[in-house]
C-alpha cells in the first residue's frame, strides 16, 4: 500500500482533503471489484472506502459516522389537520392505501 498525494473535493460546499493511497489486489478481488462496480454503476474507490469503513467499524476500530438528518416539508400536505395527533393512524392508511394500489396495478 502507497499512500499518495491528497485529493480535493467537495462536500456540502466544504472543500475536503483526502489522502490517496494504491493497493496491490490479488486477480480473483480485482476481477470481482470491476465486475460489481459496472453492475452496481459506482467506482472502485466508492466501493473499496464503503467496503473497508464496515469492516473496520465491525472490528471496532472505527466509529459509525453520524450523518445528519434533514427533512423538507412537503409540498403538499397530507388533507389532515391532526396528523402530529394521530400519526400512527395517519401512517397505517397511508400504508393501506399504498397496498391497495399495488394490487390493483
Amino acid at each position: 500500500m502507497i499512500i499518495g498525494k491528497m485529493l480535493k473535493f467537495l462536500n456540502n460546499k466544504k472543500l475536503i482533503t483526502m489522502p490517496q493511497i494504491t493497493l496491490d489486489l490479488p486477480l480473483p478481488i480485482l476481477n470481482a471489484l470491476t465486475t460489481y462496480t459496472q453492475e452496481q454503476q459506482t467506482s472502485s474507490a466508492d466501493t473499496v472506502q464503503t467496503a473497508l469503513e464496515s469492516f473496520l467499524i465491525a472490528k471496532g476500530y472505527l466509529t459509525k459516522s453520524r450523518k445528519t438528518f434533514h427533512l423538507d416539508p412537503a409540498p403538499i400536505g397530507s388533507g389532515y389537520n391532526n396528523t402530529a395527533i394521530n400519526h400512527d393512524v395517519v401512517l397505517n392508511e397511508f400504508i393501506l392505501s399504498q397496498k391497495l394500489n399495488q394490487t390493483e396495478s
